[in-house]
Order: structure tokens, then sequence, then C-alpha cells
């Protein structure tokens, strides 16, 4: 079975309306929702109400804390069908060493070097263990925390699939890319990576 780990900030409306719609899933039976907002309980899905707001290193601390091996993510402005979630994860028993994310019509390069892992993903926890080479030559500062998705991304080999069983939800201002610092940021966290995996090639 598989482990959906949700983050929950802005939004606060859409974390109930995506926590209902996948409990109702066969193949989700664990839901972990990080909360970077307001303190927030709920009686259908276990909650971790964070001291700090660890940005989009949420999902990812939650899925340490998954008690299955499979981990499924989404941001919480989208609503993937059943359907579509079944699809990616028969992906991913085709191929279990990729992280498999779906991508939209709004993303224009399906080959993208970064994984869409929060439009919907399904990766099993062993590819967790990328962080370590990651922390072995950086620290976890602010940047790390907003760009942890691309470190994840870049770190793993990634497999993209276009669906059409999604649906917009409310998104409100207030996406990370939006934000006038993205593109500096951006551009930060790939200088890095491009050291780190430089420093990854064999020595001949």
């Amino acid at each position: 079975m598989i482990t959906a780990c949700l983050l929950r900030w802005k939004r606060l409306e859409n974390i109930d309306v995506i926590v209902k719609h996948l409990r109702c899933s066969n193949i989700i039976d664990e839901i972990i929702v990080w909360n970077n907002g307001d303190a927030f309980e709920s009686d259908e899905c276990i909650v971790v109400n964070s001291l700090s707001n660890q940005i989009c290193w949420g999902r990812y601390l939650a899925a340490f804390l998954a008690s299955n091996d499979l981990i499924y993510f989404q941001d919480d402005d989208w609503l993937l069908s059943h359907d579509a979630i079944s699809h990616l994860y028969g992906q991913y028993k085709r191929e279990s060493q990729a992280v498999h994310n779906f991508w939209t019509k709004q993303v224009k390069d399906k080959n993208a070097w970064y994984s869409c892992v929060g439009f919907g993903a399904i990766f099993h926890k062993n590819r967790l263990s990328c962080f370590r080479q990651y922390f072995e030559r950086h620290p976890l500062d602010y940047l790390f925390l907003r760009e942890a998705d691309k470190v994840f991304g870049l770190l793993n080999k990634k497999r993209n699939y276009l669906t059409t069983g999604y649906s917009s939800l409310p998104k409100l201002d207030v996406s990370l890319c939006t934000m006038a610092e993205h593109a500096p940021m951006r551009e930060a966290i790939l200088e890095r990576m491009r050291g780190l995996r430089i420093s990854m090639l064999p020595v001949l």
C-alpha cells in the first residue's frame, strides 16, 4: 500500500477536500499531512504540526515518518482522479527505481530536468537516501527548505507521464513560483547541484 504525504500552509480548505478524496483510494491506506501553518487537527489523517515552516522539505519529513515503503506526493491545489493515481502506480511497478510523476500541459517540457513531484508523484521510500549526498556538502538552510523538490529531482532518476485525470483546486496567490525570489533561488540551488553532481563523478 501507499502513504500519501501532503503539505498544508495557506490553502486551508483544499487539504480537507484532498484528504477525503484520497481516503477513498484503494491503494492509499495512510495519509500524513505536514502542517506548516496554524495548528490543525483531523480524524481522517495523521497530522504533524510543525514548529516552524519547513516549506517543501516538510513533505519529505512526512515521508520519513511513513509506515509504507511507497510514497505519494501531491500539492494542495490539484485533485487527481483515482484512475490517474492508479495509472501512476502502474508505471512505478514497471520501473521501481525511478520517481514517477505527472505533468500537465502547463509544463511545457515533459523531459524537464526536475521532477514535478508536487503535481503528483509515486516513489519508493529508499529514494529519500539521496539527501545524504546533499547534506555531506551543504547545510539545511532556507534555500534548501525552499528548493528541496529540485534537490530530490536532480538526485533521482525520474519519469514523466501526461494525465487528463486532474482538476484544479483554488490556488490563491501563494505559490513559491509567484514570489520575487523564485528566479534567484532557483539559480542558487542549481549552482549548488552542479557542484554536487561534479563531485559525484568517478575519478578516471
